[in-house]
């Protein structure tokens, strides 16, 4: 569900002037000058990448024969032929040499030794090149001290390229943390400071600890960014910022750094600047969530609050709530499901609206004096058929919060667009909120690529390398594993109905129990998650929804069950899903009551091929634990047991990134942790690193995918090719057995996978250049306030556009500053206005200074706040402007339309000051 990840907040600068009458403008005024177009970052690649094979692998494999024979003694010792560059496997061995040489040195000589390199590098980030062998040879030897974690060759690899500016993909478990604190201690020698940015508060918090004895040792200091948006909280703020390494949330980090864009005065920025990045999961950052905007708002003040008509959107509540499943076509716009009538809803549409206002049968409800209830229909539509309680957002006392798709986890700073978000609370029972305000946007592709060097680690970049270096110019750098992986990866089961597909993999959960043998279930949303542990706590109903898959299985229960065959009789027998959940749970009271006629029901599946009999051998079910968007603050600890003896954890796809699963010898016996997808997720990248949760370092464990024919990421897939899916697959068992019908299956899996990614990189190629555009026009904005923030005397910037504009109108200049002919220096008569205005008002020239730059900031401000609306319009059209082939107007038009928007600003500061002057 597309939506603006939004911060709020309450501040309001002070000194904001009220805009004047409008006056006569000149016709003519200089723009703001357009930044250049940045060039992409000059990372030191090394040579092997570009002898590489396309996919943007980082290898030796087209090196030719001699180059290999002077590092095959190497290559052969570290375990990383075939992966890494010869550059880097040469740093490895300067490095090592290196540290050998430094085994007898103390703690404090060291960290002498390390002081000295930042005289060397002297802020000048171009020498870093010249002391990371040197660094990292100190690091390492004070990491073994202080922390007792030797680094192994993978993570001094890894902090090698990461220093070059590289994206490292190293598999989970493999020491990221250590990797890129041993990169953040060579990089902090520049003393501009070094920003390490996490997925979560939890993680920033832990690794900051976790690496503090080493970075004390080195005479480093370590901020952490609180993940508090609270005013209260900046001067801490400012404290992290100014460390030599900081820790925060990538998204904390990135509001910060909008907000400071939004001030009147240097000093209440808490950024120093953004000089290095190291970002971890840096793939999930700039491709699962980056069509998500940032956006900065603010709730609006007493007077400027926009008009919300609680009455209409109740009305329009009640006309919808008058519209049936079967009234409406949910299709997909880009990402976002958007619903349209069918020719019988808009009849029925027509009747309830004609109902609720009170209007005579035959009237027409497309008057304009309806508008207001027609505009709302649209939004309410969507806010009860497009967006989904438990996936899109979950409902908290007082609000509703929403769920990141990527991550799973609850937003509460963001907001859906366009009135969306109040139909939402409205059919949730909460009052309409105020719409608030945009002060700054922007996005975490342009956050990072303000950063003067930017690198990060990934688990996975599988199919993802070309996109990484062609929109974000970041090569890939891949790192073996340390020990080769013992996961047993086994093939999916393909079940014909959703409600089998979840009783087997229930079945199997209790079985692996049974044993001992810990399990980590995977859903896709936080409705799914709780459907699940429902269902593990209670087998016998796993049994009965199993048995209302369809009608035929349904007939074969009430047949085996006592007193059941009147079920069949109900409407939800004969109904869609949702009904036939109600009938799932009287049936399982009739198997609690008759357990004889469940066991008949269970040998039945059990002869078409489906084993549940462990369902019931544990009818009193188990208690799991579940970790969702609802109780994310338990994430640490609830994954941090899923490797005990018998643990059950139900997770959505969170499922607890970057954080350390202990698996106990006597539980790797039992075969390690057994991960269970339920469906698989739109990205492959994203099927990897759940799996990746078993058979951490070397270990063994196993993963299995649970599926059916209507899971959700196949919608992915035409109209045409999920009926010929549907067609072929009809008529089998309860879980597909057949060869043929697995492969297709299979290959329809990963088509629709293909296409979903495709449809997303799309986007993004798409998106991105528009979104370059606003960033050339917000740098361009921020350069202007920056000028203005420290320019001494503000009139001179509001001088020097009269005057040019003088040079070509003087006549209206004149007029509109009350002037005579006989002033032929007009900024210089006026330049005398001014200071006759402020002698006679008693005001000062520092405080005419600051009348004066507030008055600049607030035009600009306002102007570009204007700007913005007008991009998000444009932004939210992107992808079906691409369908239509007219993307090409695109940069162009934003631009145009910027161009006319600094020409107005300058004319309405101009204008101001004139009123000023007048009164």
């Amino acid at each position: 569900m597309g939506h603006d990840v939004s911060r709020l907040g309450g501040r309001q600068p002070v000194g904001r002037c009220v805009d004047a009458n409008p006056i006569a403008r000149p016709k003519q005024s200089r723009v703001l000058q357009m930044p250049e177009a940045p060039t992409p970052k000059a990372h030191s690649t090394p040579s092997s990448t570009r002898a590489s094979s396309s996919n943007g692998v980082v290898g030796i494999r087209g090196a030719t024969r001699g180059a290999l024979g002077g590092i095959r003694a190497l290559k052969a010792a570290t375990g990383l032929e075939g992966f890494v560059s010869p550059k880097d496997l040469r740093r490895l061995r300067e490095v090592r040499a290196k540290q050998a040489s430094l085994a007898g040195e103390s703690l404090p000589a060291l960290a002498a030794r390390f002081g000295r390199l930042r005289g060397i590098v002297d802020g000048d980030h171009d020498k870093i090149d010249r002391v990371t062998v040197e660094a990292l040879a100190i690091a390492n030897v004070v990491a073994e001290r202080t922390l007792g974690q030797p680094p192994r060759d993978e993570q001094v690899i890894a902090a090698i390229a990461m220093a070059r500016g590289s994206a490292v993909e190293l598999a989970t478990g493999e020491g990221k943390t250590l990797a890129v604190g041993l990169a953040a201690s060579a990089l902090a020698l520049t003393g501009e400071g070094v920003h390490v940015m996490t997925a979560n508060h939890y993680l920033a918090d832990r690794d900051s600890k976790n690496l503090a004895p080493m970075f004390d040792a080195l005479e480093l200091s370590v901020g952490l960014v609180a993940d508090d948006f609270s005013s209260s909280r900046y001067d801490d703020k400012r404290d992290a910022y100014r460390a030599d390494i900081t820790y925060g949330n990538v998204a904390t980090m990135a509001f910060d750094w909008l907000e400071d864009q939004t001030w009147w005065r240097k000093e209440a920025r808490v950024m120093r600047g953004l000089p290095t990045a190291l970002v971890d999961e840096l793939d999930h950052i700039l491709l699962d969530t980056a069509l998500e905007p940032l956006v900065l708002s603010r709730f609006p003040s007493p007077g400027e609050e926009t008009e919300i008509d609680a009455h209409v959107l109740e009305q329009a509540k009640l006309v919808v709530d008058r519209l049936e499943e079967r009234d409406v076509v949910v299709y997909l716009e880009g990402d976002s499901p958007k619903p349209i009538l069918t020719d019988s809803g808009l009849a029925k549409m027509e009747a309830a609206v004609r109902d609720v206002l009170g209007l005579p049968d035959g009237a027409s409800v497309w008057e304009e004096a309806h508008l207001a209830i027609l505009a709302e229909l649209r939004v309410a539509m969507e806010a009860r058929f497009a967006v989904r309680p438990g996936r899109d957002y979950i409902r908290t006392k007082d609000d509703i919060v929403l769920v990141s798709q990527a991550t799973g986890r609850p937003n509460p700073a963001a907001r859906l667009r366009h009135g969306l978000h109040n139909a939402v609370r409205v059919r949730e029972g909460l009052p309409p909120e105020p719409n608030a305000i945009p002060i700054a946007m922007g996005s975490y592709h342009h956050f990072l690529s303000a950063y003067g060097h930017l690198a990060g680690t990934t688990a996975t970049a599988n199919g993802a390398a070309e996109e990484l270096r062609d929109l974000h110019q970041l090569s890939i750098t891949r790192i073996p594993t340390h020990r080769e992986s013992k996961r047993t990866d086994l093939p999916d089961r393909i079940f014909a109905h959703p409600t089998l597909r979840d009783a087997a993999a229930i079945a199997d959960l209790i079985r692996r129990n049974e044993r001992g043998q810990p399990v980590l279930i995977s859903t896709v949303s936080v409705e799914a998650s709780k459907r699940m542990a429902n269902l593990v706590r209670d087998p016998i109903l796993a049994i009965a929804h199993a048995a209302c898959s369809s009608s035929a299985l349904l007939a074969v229960a009430a047949e085996r069950v006592e007193d059941a065959d009147e079920l069949l009789g109900r409407p939800e027998a004969r109904g869609d899903d949702r009904r036939r959940a109600s009938l799932a749970d009287s049936l399982a009271e009739r198997m609690r009551e008759d357990p004889e006629g469940a066991r008949a029901f269970v040998a039945f599946l059990a002869d078409q091929g489906l084993d549940l009999s462990p369902l019931l051998a544990r009818p009193e079910g188990l208690a799991p634990r579940v970790l969702n968007a609802e109780n994310h603050a338990e994430e640490a600890g609830i994954i941090e047991s899923a490797g005990q003896g018998g643990a059950v954890i139900i997770a959505t796809q969170m499922a607890g990134r970057g954080v350390h699963i202990d698996v106990p010898d006597a539980v790797l016996e039992l075969g390690g942790l057994h991960v269970i997808g339920i469906e698989r997720k739109d990205s492959e990248r994203l099927d990897l690193q759940l799996v990746g949760r078993s058979g951490r370092c070397g270990e063994i464990g196993s993963s299995q995918f649970y599926l059916s024919p209507a899971d959700a990421f196949l919608t992915h897939l035409s109209a045409a090719d999920r009926r010929a899916l549907g067609e072929r697959l009809s008529g089998d068992r309860p879980e597909l057995t057949s060869t043929l019908r697995r492969f297709l299956f299979s290959r329809a899996v990963k088509s629709a996978q293909q296409h979903a990614q495709m449809r997303a990189a799309s986007q993004r190629y798409t998106t991105v250049p528009l979104d370059e555009s606003l960033e050339f026009q917000r740098k361009a904005v921020q350069k202007f306030r920056d000028e203005t923030i420290e320019h001494a005397d503000p009139l001179e910037l509001i001088l020097g556009w009269i005057g040019e504009w003088a040079a070509v109108e003087p006549d209206e200049v004149r007029e509109l500053f009350g002037l005579d002919a006989s002033d032929r220096d007009v900024v210089a008569a006026i330049r005398a206005r001014v200071a006759a205005h402020d002698a006679k008002a008693g005001v000062g020239a520092e405080d005419s200074a600051d009348f004066l730059r507030d008055m600049i900031l607030y035009h600009v401000d306002d102007a570009w706040l204007g700007q913005l609306h007008e991009h998000e319009l444009l932004r939210n059209t992107a992808f079906m402007r691409t369908r239509l082939n007219t993307w090409a107007d695109h940069t162009f038009d934003t631009s145009v339309e910027f161009l006319k928007m600094c020409q107005a600003m300058q004319e309405t500061i101009v204008d101001r000051l004139a009123f000023h002057l007048a009164n």
